[in-house]
């Protein structure tokens, strides 16, 4: 572990010039990756691996993330259904004050019922 630890400590090192915003150079994301996957399963927190490797948590994160994706799964097959039915296609059921139950009808009849029996 100590080994992979300042394998990646150096390769961070050797990018000491680049700014604060630029990413680091991609094998050091990959090592990173690899280390934080490994210790993701030993059950390590984003912030102790973090502080193992010199990386904020966000970074390690992203990067470990990043390593455990397939590349060609950024596309997924996606599965459209139909919705719920409006009220307007849905049968509705009318109980009257009196009693009486009518079942079955759409929200039209159900509107023109409801005032002829007002």
């Amino acid at each position: 572990m100590l080994d992979q630890v300042a394998e990646i400590r150096a390769a961070i090192a050797a990018q000491a010039a680049r700014g604060p915003r630029e990413p680091y150079m991609a094998q050091v994301q990959e090592l990173v990756g690899t280390y934080g996957q490994e210790k993701r399963c030993e059950g390590w927190s984003w912030r102790r691996i973090a502080a193992a490797v010199g990386m904020s948590p966000t970074t390690v994160s992203r990067y470990t993330h990043r390593h455990g994706q397939n590349e060609d799964a950024s596309m997924v097959p996606v599965v459209m259904s139909r919705a719920e039915p409006s009220l307007r296609e849905r049968p509705l059921v009318l109980v009257s004050p009196s009693g009486f139950r009518l079942e079955g009808l759409m929200l039209d009849e159900a509107v023109r019922l409801l005032d002829v029996l007002r």
